[in-house]
């Protein structure tokens, strides 16, 4: 069936309408601001087309995010840098074994200064007593002379003793004589004496700092350890210092 030539031009113009608004559809991008379109697209065609941009959000999405990359970057290097200034503490000084021992060997050394001393009273008083006995001379103080010569022994005697006790005294804590105890006294004095500069120092050039409630506690631990290690030693059987 043979069409008209009328017939034949108004099919190609309507193929050509088609495809025209086929490629359209296909190729165009809509933006969209609110509700209106840009273009002359309708909703579907814009819909069919792929992606539709709002003009007002995608400027702002790529604003937020920028700021917040930059905020956390200067967040970052804030915190890096001031870690970085900030200078690490040293630990408090500690007391070493001898230092801890000082207030213990100072309560034994006590005892000893105590019976030196009455120790040098007695002989003080035997000396006076030996120079009147040389000076008590004739047949009339020859009762005074026995009775000086008999204090005399009996102070010579119990000087013995005490001079006997002061190996006693340092032997009931374990130093085999007065020498042994010295020595060591005096090595934990200048251990004692050189841990007290350190913590001066310590405290004078990084203070006491707020500590936290753990803290205070390790702390309370470690000064309750300190006091039960400088506790006094009792010896069993302790004896008179006389």
């Amino acid at each position: 069936m043979k069409r008209s030539t009328n017939e034949k031009a108004a099919i190609i113009l309507a193929v050509s309408v088609i495809l025209s608004v086929t490629a359209c559809s296909a190729e165009g991008v809509a933006y969209v601001d609110g509700n209106q379109s840009g273009t002359g697209f309708s909703s579907s065609s814009a819909a069919t087309s792929g992606t539709i941009y709002e003009e007002s959000t995608l400027p702002a999405t790529v604003s937020v995010t920028t700021a917040a990359t930059t905020t956390k970057a200067k967040e970052t290097t804030a915190v890096s840098t001031t870690v970085a200034s900030t200078p690490a503490i040293p630990p408090r000084p500690q007391p070493s074994t001898e230092a801890v021992s000082y207030k213990h060997l100072c309560e034994i050394y006590q005892k000893l200064q105590e019976q030196n001393k009455a120790i040098f009273a007695l002989e003080k008083q035997r000396s006076d007593l030996e120079i009147e006995l040389s000076d008590s001379k004739g047949i009339f103080k020859a009762k005074r002379r026995s009775e000086l010569s008999t204090e005399i022994a009996g102070l010579e005697e119990r000087i013995s003793r005490m001079k006997a006790r002061l190996s006693h005294i340092v032997k009931e804590y374990g130093y085999q004589n007065a020498e042994a105890f010295y020595k060591a006294f005096h090595k934990s004095e200048t251990a004692y004496g050189d841990y007290q500069d350190s913590l001066k120092n310590w405290k004078q050039r990084y203070g006491e700092k707020p500590q936290s409630l753990h803290d205070r506690l390790i702390s309370k631990k470690q000064d309750i350890k300190e006091r039960e290690l400088t506790r006094p030693y009792s010896p069993p059987n302790r004896g008179r210092s006389r």
